[in-house]
Order: C-alpha cells, then sequence, then structure tokens
C-alpha cells in the first residue's frame, strides 16, 4: 500500500469525496452517515476525519477534546433534527 494511505475503512469513507450522497453531515473535522448494517432505526456513525484508531488513543488536551465535543454536538444535531424528542437513544465511542 503507498506510503501515507491508510487501510482503515473509516479513514477511506472519511476521506471520500464530500459529494457523497451517504453522506447526512460533514465538514472538516467529521462525516455523520446511516451505518451499513442499521441495529437501530436511527443508526449513525459520526467519525472523525483524522485516524484515530480507538478511544484509548486521543490525546489529552484541547486538540481531541474540541474534536470529541465536535462530535457531540454533530450526535446532538442530528438527533434533534431526525427525532426530536427521543424516548430512548444511545452512543458509544468504540
Amino acid at each position: 500500500m503507498a506510503r501515507g494511505i491508510s487501510p482503515c475503512i473509516f479513514c477511506q469513507i472519511a476521506r471520500s469525496s464530500n459529494s457523497t450522497p451517504s453522506f447526512i453531515q460533514f465538514d472538516d473535522k467529521v462525516v455523520a452517515f446511516q451505518d451499513i448494517k442499521p441495529v437501530a432505526f436511527r443508526h449513525y456513525l459520526v467519525i472523525p476525519v483524522e485516524h484515530i484508531p480507538t478511544v484509548n488513543d486521543l490525546q489529552r488536551g484541547n486538540e481531541h477534546y474540541t474534536l470529541v465535543s465536535h462530535m457531540l454536538n454533530v450526535r446532538g444535531t442530528l438527533l434533534h433534527r431526525d427525532a426530536p424528542q427521543p424516548n430512548e437513544y444511545r452512543y458509544c465511542f468504540p
């Protein structure tokens, strides 16, 4: 594989064209889209554009704190838009 190209499927998704119709939301930090094998009626993934292997690889400090806060804000925006009064919802960081 060429140097600098990650084999990570999520990196490939995040770096694909911004015009991808399956993207619910995207910006320079995150991409949000429907899970291909949803386990709920609304099952969205909000992933960083930056490759971060696991939640354990997040660094203490302003940059990753800001990123995670942004991810949660995007999640909240989608939740409010698509289910303004949800009875139940879950979110996780794999």
